[in-house]
């Protein structure tokens, strides 16, 4: 059975699972094997535990995918975070991942398919943007037939060795219905 529900405390084992196999898979090639290493499940878990024990943690903001209790894709939210958004009415997905053995089954379009309703019809957002890496052709794939379109904006993030990120956006309003 599958399951999209809110993340928890207890799922953060499950979500650095999840994220670090989609880091150490997706990005091989594009970061030096040395430094997907350096994300363990290990450290990952306590950030996650950490983060969704936070009493001020919105707790909407994460959400997993379960297929008979295992966590098997995972997508995080917040309002925009660019300068050039009006975090009231843009939303930004910061991250979305699935297992590298379920790829291919769907589970990322339901994931994103469930939260651009929930931004739509609880949060009231009318656009989300999302940053990927210029290089992840895979993931760019899968985020245009999502309906994404590169907008035009990059940057390139220094604690992830300066490789350059590209934004993609969607407007909500024309794209998810009920």
């Amino acid at each position: 059975m599958l399951t999209i529900r809110p993340a928890k405390r207890d799922d953060a084992v499950g979500l650095a699972r999840v994220q670090v196999a989609g880091w150490q898979t997706a990005y091989r090639g594009i970061f030096p094997d040395d430094f997907l290493a350096s994300f363990t499940v290990e450290k990952r878990s306590l950030i996650f535990a950490n983060r969704l024990g936070d009493p001020d943690y919105p707790g909407d903001r994460d959400w997993l995918c379960e297929r008979d209790g295992e966590t098997v894709g995972w997508l995080s939210w917040m309002p925009s975070r660019d300068d050039d958004n009006d975090s009231r009415f843009v939303a930004e997905v910061v991250a979305l991942y699935v297992h590298p053995s379920a790829w291919g089954e769907g589970l990322g379009a339901l994931l994103m398919e469930h939260i651009h309703r929930h931004l739509i019809q609880i949060e009231s957002y009318r656009e989300t943007t999302l940053w990927v890496l210029e290089q992840n052709h895979r993931a760019r794939r899968f985020y245009e037939r999502q309906g994404y379109q590169d907008d035009s904006v990059s940057k390139t993030q220094p604690k992830f060795r300066n490789v350059k990120e590209v934004r993609y956006r969607r407007l909500l309003e024309a794209s998810s219905s009920p």
